[in-house]
């Protein structure tokens, strides 16, 4: 039946009866249903996949389905004339027959034979992680759960108790524990692990997560010896996780005695002025804790600075030990003259500032050679000049820690002197 709106034209061609009928704008002709797309689809297990089934016809097409789909697969009506089978496979790979039906009450159901495919095979799940993780105390720290399967485990859970500060995030395929273990919570935490995936028996895995304290300790003796008027160097050491800062925490330093604290080492370092027994703590800290080191700093009375002078036998003087003579020796210009300052183990190894002076007409002038020279491993330092003009000789030397030059406290060679 038309309806009110349509208009029905009747003619004749060649003998012919012809009908015609109007219909008003916006109206179309009823049409019976019909499926236009293809008849199968393949989908994989374990993965997402979509397929949009079509059909024409007037009024608007309602589409269904039957028959036995797989587990993860969905068919939605869109209310369009067209439908959607869409999700993830999660078992049993192989053929599913369906039957897709269109119908639109014009006519007779458009019907098809379906065939939806699901190519893979599955596979029961196994977690692949290793079955224990190590954490610290106060250190933030992370591990990763692995899970196989086909399809991918959806599901890893955990189960049993946890340090405070650490959490367990579950997820596909892998999961995460993760946190900082708070102080105290050192220790042993077995927990199990359980991933899902549909196909057979979940997985199992008894997990160890241990807990370390990040013991702190001092690593360096607990004493050292300085020299009086020597550089010296001492290096504070200490461990623990996280790397601990290490300082001086009580005592005081003799003068001329610095210590510069920082992480995992301190350093002791500087010339000490004077001797004596220096008591001090040191702190070693860190989120873990604090821990202290009583350490006992000597800065002993050393060798002695008291230094011996001798020349050499071209001025033919006998090197002198304590000596000191008031008769002034004199030596002609352009005489290579070698003297030896014997300073002991306080200067084995040290660099000293030689300065020579001559005197003529009885009047010193001003130190006018000038040389830096190294002391031997028996702190012995051997400095040749030839002397530049006639006259008595006078030597000042520098040593290390020392400021001023030491002046001989004679006129003459062979002097003894500090």
């Amino acid at each position: 039946m038309l309806g009110r709106s349509s208009t029905r034209f009747v003619a004749f061609l060649g003998g012919a009866l012809l009908i015609f009928t109007l219909l008003p704008a916006g109206v179309l002709a009823a049409a019976s249903p019909i499926i236009t797309s293809p008849s199968s689809t393949t989908f994989v297990l374990g993965t997402a996949g979509t397929f949009t089934v079509t059909a024409n016809g007037t009024p608007v097409i309602s589409i269904g389905e039957s028959g036995v789909l797989p587990n993860g697969v969905t068919f939605t009506d869109n209310g369009d004339g067209t439908a959607t089978l869409a999700g993830t496979p999660t078992v049993i790979a192989g053929s599913y027959p369906l039957t897709i039906t269109a119908s639109n009450g014009v006519g007779s159901d458009a019907v098809q034979a379906f065939t939806l495919k699901v190519s893979g095979s599955t596979g029961a799940p196994s977690i692949t992680s290793a079955a224990g993780a190590t954490f610290t105390v106060g250190v933030t720290g992370a591990f990763t759960v692995t899970a196989i399967g086909t399809p991918t485990p959806a599901s890893i859970t955990e189960s049993g108790s946890l340090p405070s500060g650490v959490t367990f995030t579950g997820g596909s395929g892998t999961a995460t524990l993760s946190g900082t273990p708070a102080p105290g919570s050192s220790g042993s935490y077995p927990i199990t692990i359980t991933a899902t995936n549909g196909v057979g028996s979940d997985a199992v895995q008894t997990f160890t997560l241990t807990v370390g304290s990040g013991a702190l300790a001092f690593t360096s003796a607990a004493s050292t010896t300085f020299t009086p008027s020597v550089y010296g160097t001492f290096s504070v050491t200490a461990t623990g996780t996280p790397t601990p800062f290490v300082s001086l925490y009580s005592g005081t330093l003799p003068s001329g005695v610095t210590f510069s604290a920082g992480y995992g080492t301190g350093t002791l370092y500087g010339t000490p002025t004077v001797a004596g027994t220096y008591t001090l703590q040191f702190a070693a800290s860190s989120t873990a804790g604090t821990v202290y080191q009583t350490f006992t700093l000597t800065v002993g009375s050393g060798a002695s600075q008291h230094l011996t002078f001798s020349a050499s036998s071209a001025l033919g003087l006998t090197p002198a030990s304590g000596y000191s003579t008031t008769t002034p020796k004199y030596a002609s210009v352009g005489t290579y003259v070698t003297w030896q300052f014997a300073g002991g183990t306080a200067l084995a190894g040290q660099r000293v500032n030689v300065m020579v002076a001559t005197r003529a007409g009885g009047v010193w002038g001003l130190p006018k050679y000038f040389k830096s020279a190294w002391a031997n491993s028996s702190g012995i330092v051997t400095y040749a000049r030839a002397l530049g003009s006639a006259g008595a000789i006078n030597v000042r030397i520098q040593w290390p820690g020392n400021t001023t030059y030491a002046v001989s406290t004679s006129k003459a060679l062979g002097a003894y002197w500090q």
